[in-house]
């Protein structure tokens, strides 16, 4: 503890964390105060020492009180996110009910810093909707969806993207309907017209990748 306040070496200090939860602290500290402070102490690392906590310890953390913040910070880190955020991925799906209550703001936060949408942020994307789904919050992930839809350009090529996100806020309208006891029919149909148009570009395509070698238009 009195090395984390004065030392800048962070990689060192998140080597240190892991020999302690892995060889002194008991299941029961790991989950209760000392486990606490600890995740806040990781919380305060940059970089190369934040994705070290997360991608090489993570395994050892994920049962620290709060380590799930450590995850969605990491992942909204540059130097982690140049390398890979699989890993804060996992953490985040594999995390209880109750941390992700308590970690919604940063959820919500992660999930908007991808306005507008992009083709490769999907999978994340889908990642922090499962993420309120659990937690309960739908009806947030509903509107963030929503505005990914509007976000992404009518056009052709952009077409199959487009019903795919959308599908996905109409699963996050229905799940907040439910949630609330007032199912509505329009979201049931808007979800059918959804499944529809997603086959007919799914044969569509299939139709173009059977033209033989060598065809021109």
């Amino acid at each position: 503890m009195v090395y984390s306040k004065e030392s800048d070496d962070g990689d060192f200090l998140v080597d240190c964390i892991n020999l302690l939860v892995s060889l002194c602290l008991s299941d029961s500290e790991c989950k209760g105060a000392h486990g606490q402070l600890l995740s806040a102490i990781l919380l305060k690392q940059e970089g190369s020492a934040l994705y070290h906590a997360v991608n090489q310890s993570g395994y050892r953390f994920k049962t620290l009180p709060s380590f799930l913040k450590v995850a969605l910070k990491a992942i909204r880190d540059s130097y982690t996110r140049d390398i890979s955020i699989s890993d804060c991925k996992d953490i985040i799906l594999s995390s209880t009910k109750h941390e992700l209550i308590n970690s919604k703001k940063e959820i919500v936060g992660a999930l908007e810093l991808l306005k507008p949408l992009k083709q490769g942020d999907f999978l994340e994307a889908i990642t922090y909707a499962t993420a309120l789904s659990i937690s309960g919050e739908s009806a947030i992930g509903t509107n963030l969806f929503n505005d990914f839809v509007n976000s992404i350009p009518e056009e052709t090529r952009h077409l199959l993207w487009r019903i795919q996100t959308e599908l996905v806020a109409t699963a996050l309208q229905i799940e907040s309907e439910i949630q609330v006891g007032n199912l509505s029919n329009e979201s049931t149909q808007k979800w059918q017209e959804l499944i529809k148009k997603l086959e007919k570009e799914h044969e569509e395509r299939a139709e173009f990748r059977d033209f033989p070698p060598g065809f021109n238009f």
